[in-house]
């Protein structure tokens, strides 16, 4: 028979287990994980039709000539690269990105622990095969993450089968998880009891601040186990149970310790530990600048002239500078030229000041350090009269004959240089005159050639025709007094025009003047031309009084100007009046209003001004060096240095724990200095450490005032606890199924040599308060921790899921509906490190889960597809091989015909 009959059947053979590899991968193209297989083939023995020889000395050597019998399936390989990514949105969905298989078993819920034990030591990482046969649970491996819930919260497979992992806890795994709450311990009237666990054994609560005012807090210090617990000792009520609960619990969870505490009983008061406020110390300052007249006086330091005014008292002109010092009433009065610009300067002013200061009785040794500005002059104080004032004078000759008429004027100026002259003198002229004012001329009209003239009436007809021209031109000075005829009954012809000269003058009065905001008038004359009026003591109290100085022509009026209606207008006038009229002025120089000689008059009208800006405000603000009384706290007495600058400050005793260090602080803001150091036993702080420590921090914050420290400390005996023992950990699941809280927020740790059936519960179990809350919702961590947000808000981890891998994935046995099993060949499954694990870890191998996603099959149809082509066409070929062979029996047998 022909051997190629036989090679074409193994080839069909061959390709039609290829193609039901095919088949199988393009099937599965949609299930979830599948991991796709492939047919590789081999070929199968070969015929030797002769031996190879080897090269002789005449011929080359031969190869062997051999005839292949087919082919065969070498095997058929499991394709185990990951699929992609498919997003589901489901939280109970989940893939393994990366290596990795999810661990499932058949059979009983397992919640004790090491019913079925993983061994994690270093190199291991395996399943104890003992344990797992007597927990009777058949474990199983799955990259199929489309897991459900039962209605007892177990987290399984699409089939049914369990989902394993591990417990967790927030405690060290070493110690059995008994939930045991360590034993309650006490300090300073406080009781605290821990809640169940193992992170706080060999804890103790010890107090850290205590000082009044501070804020209830807590710290945590890991390295030396101890709990420190800050707040206000110093009074009842000011610290209390429940504020102590919130701050260490507080304190714990930034630690990362989930286990909590409570608190009860009231704080023990620590009396002692806060000082009164320091009080009585000063500085050595000057008072407030305060301004007078212009001038700005800066004063050295001290407080004698505290409450002192300056005022100005005597202020006319050419006083020379000087001051007098009222004790009684505290004021320094200054007299000085205040009406001469520029008399007083600053330097005189202060000379001055200071000058009677010392002449104080008793001597006053603050003085005027500096004098700054310039006198701004206070108007009205002192004004002269002009020389307006005039004493009248006839217009020329005792008398002027005019036409044989003896002409008289009173006194005046204004027809000084007048030419006087007859005009119509005819017969029958009516009496009469008239003015050019422009030409200054007076002409009069007269009958001079009447004989007898009746001289009598013709004069009165003169005198009264004259007066009226003069009047209607508003010459009122001089008046045509007298006419009378040279002889008597006779009128002389001629002398028709006189001129008047010019020594005329009006009778005038000095201008007024307003000094000390009155108006001084003088009457008619020069008696009071170039008169200064002036003021002269004008400060509070003074007595009204005038003094005339005729030969220096000087009037100096004396009062109290500065407080309001201190004297009246009448009483200043009457004052002058007597004062005037007992002066001695020359004869004739003063004039009525009719012109008649008279006394000297002067007429005092408005009212007294009020002069401001010469009384400076009171002296305030200087002070003497002082040092404060001393205050005690802690045991200690503080003694600050002369000054001002700790005035209100308090010392409160801050830390008080074994061996803290002497330190202090400084708060400018609340005026409090807290003094930390030792206070357990005597002489744990020294008064030299904490003098140091004061004066450090006081002068690191600008204050340079020191303080002196003598003392002992005070010992707090009470102020720490005994150490906590007992607490056992508290894992999430527990024998019975429950699953209790476990804080998901801090660092868990996983049992992982115990594999568990995983479950999320409707509820967990609070062992701390005894209380069940229900689940809101769950997710699930790269790491495959699973953790579930309870109604109350917290977070707690339920377990986490197990992760095997093998040294030859490809070698697990397919046992359908996704899962495998491992194999001889797959060799033992190495499980991941479970959290926080306490032996070699060995997690970082291994996939991240990803909730909410699946994995696709990985099954490549394009290639599926030009496999199948391929394998069709051998499978034809290797048919076509058998067809050729047949015809070639034929022809064999045809040869015999």
């Amino acid at each position: 028979m022909l051997r190629s009959l036989y090679s074409g059947i193994s080839g069909m053979k061959a390709n039609q287990t290829k193609m039901d590899v095919v088949g199988n991968n393009i099937a599965n193209v949609g299930t979830t994980a599948f991991k796709s297989s492939r047919a590789r083939f081999q070929d199968m023995l070969s015929q030797s039709v002769s031996e190879a020889t080897a090269p002789s000395t005449n011929q080359g050597g031969i190869n062997a000539s051999q005839v292949g019998l087919g082919v065969q399936v070498a095997g058929i390989d499991t394709i185990t690269k990951q699929g992609m990514m498919q997003p589901t949105s489901r939280n109970l969905d989940m893939a393994v990105d990366g290596d990795g298989y999810f661990l499932v078993g058949k059979g009983e819920s397992i919640f004790d622990d090491g019913m079925i034990q993983v061994n994690q030591s270093i190199g291991a990482h395996n399943i104890d095969s003992n344990t797992l046969a007597k927990a009777n649970m058949d474990l199983m491996y799955t990259r199929d993450g489309s897991f459900t819930l039962d209605s007892d919260g177990n987290l399984l497979t699409s089939d049914g089968y369990r989902v394993m992992g591990f417990s967790l806890t927030n405690d060290s795994t070493l110690t059995a998880a008994t939930t045991q709450a360590p034993n309650a311990v006490r300090t300073s009237g406080l009781t605290f009891q821990f809640g169940p666990g193992a992170a706080l054994n060999g804890y103790h609560i010890e107090l850290g601040t205590i000082g009044a005012g501070t804020t209830p807090s807590a710290s945590v210090d890991k390295n030396n186990k101890k709990i420190i617990l800050n707040g206000d000792f110093s009074a009842a009520g000011a610290l209390t149970a429940d504020q102590a609960q919130i701050a260490i619990n507080k304190a714990l969870s930034y630690a990362g310790i989930a286990q909590t505490l409570t608190v009860s009983g009231n704080p023990n008061v620590i009396p002692n530990i806060a000082s009164n406020a320091v009080s009585g110390g000063a500085d050595d300052k000057a008072p407030s600048a305060v301004s007078s007249a212009g001038f700005t006086l800066e004063f050295s330091a001290g407080t004698a002239l505290n409450g002192y005014t300056i005022e100005l008292r005597t202020v006319a002109a050419g006083t020379s500078p000087s001051a007098q010092v009222d004790t009684a009433n505290k004021k320094i009065l200054v007299d000085g030229d205040f009406v001469t610009p520029n008399a007083m300067t600053a330097l005189s002013f202060k000379n001055a000041i200071n000058q009677g200061l010392s002449n104080a009785t008793p001597a006053i040794s603050q003085v005027v350090s500096s004098v700054s500005g310039a006198y701004s002059n206070i108007s009205g104080l002192a004004a002269t009269t002009d020389s307006t004032g005039k004493i009248p004078h006839v217009p020329g000759p005792a008398s002027m004959n005019l036409g044989g008429f003896d002409l008289t004027f009173g006194n005046g100026g204004q027809l000084n240089g007048y030419t006087i002259k007859l005009g119509t003198v005819a017969a029958s002229t009516t009496t009469s005159a008239s003015i050019d004012t422009t030409g200054k001329t007076l002409t009069v009209n007269v009958d001079l050639t009447t004989t007898p003239p009746d001289t009598t009436a013709l004069a009165t007809q003169i005198k009264a025709k004259v007066n009226a021209a003069l009047a209607s031109n508003n010459i009122t000075q001089p008046q045509l007094t007298t006419v009378a005829a040279t002889t008597p009954g006779t009128v002389v012809p001629g002398n028709s025009s006189i001129t008047v000269d010019t020594t005329g003058s009006d009778l005038a009065a000095p201008t007024s003047v307003t000094v000390g905001g009155m108006n001084f008038a003088f009457n008619n004359g020069t008696t009071f031309n170039g008169y200064t009026i002036e003021l002269g003591k004008i400060s509070v109290g003074t007595a009204l009084n005038a003094t005339v100085d005729t030969t220096n022509k000087k009037i100096t009026i004396d009062g109290d100007f500065i407080t309001p209606n201190a004297f009246t207008t009448s009483a200043l006038q009457t004052e002058i009046d007597n004062k005037v009229g007992a002066a001695t002025f020359a004869a004739g120089t003063a004039f009525k209003s009719d012109g008649t000689a008279g006394a000297p008059k002067i007429t005092v009208t408005g009212a007294p001004k009020n002069i401001t800006g010469i009384s400076s405000r009171s002296i305030d603000g200087g002070t003497n060096l002082a040092q404060p009384a001393a205050v005690s706290a802690g045991g200690f007495n503080f003694q600050p240095a002369y000054g001002a600058a700790l005035n209100d400050y308090k010392f409160i005793i801050g830390t008080v724990a074994a061996g803290t260090e002497a330190s202090a602080s400084v708060d400018t803001a609340k005026k409090i200095i807290t003094i930390n150091g030792d206070f357990t036993v005597a002489n744990g702080v020294t008064n030299g450490q904490i003098q140091n420590a004061i004066n450090t921090a006081l002068e690191g914050k600008g204050i340079m005032q020191a303080i002196s420290v003598t003392g002992i400390n005070t010992v707090i005996s009470d102020f720490k606890s005994n150490n906590t023992n007992g607490g056992t950990p508290v894992q999430s699941m527990k024998a019975d199924g429950t699953v209790s809280f476990v804080d998901g927020t801090k660092i868990v740790n996983a049992y992982d040599e115990s594999l568990k059936s995983l479950k999320i519960p409707d509820k967990i179990h609070d062992d701390a308060a005894n209380i069940d809350l229900r689940v809101r919702t769950f997710s699930v961590g790269k790491d495959g921790v699973v953790s579930a947000v309870l109604e109350d808000g917290r977070v707690t981890a339920i377990g986490q899921l197990a992760m095997a891998t093998f040294k030859n994935p490809a070698g697990l046995t397919k046992l359908g509906k996704n899962l495998y099993h491992g194999s001889v060949n797959s060799g033992d499954a190495t499980l991941r490190s479970g959290a926080g694990t306490l032996g070699e870890d060995n997690s970082k191998g291994y996939g991240d889960v990803l909730q909410g996603m699946l994995e696709m099959s990985n099954v490549d149809l394009a290639e599926q597809f030009t496999d199948m082509i391929v394998t069709s066409r051998a499978f034809q070929a290797s048919s076509k091989v058998i067809t050729t062979g047949d015809e070639i029996l034929q022809d064999i047998l045809n040869l015999k015909r």
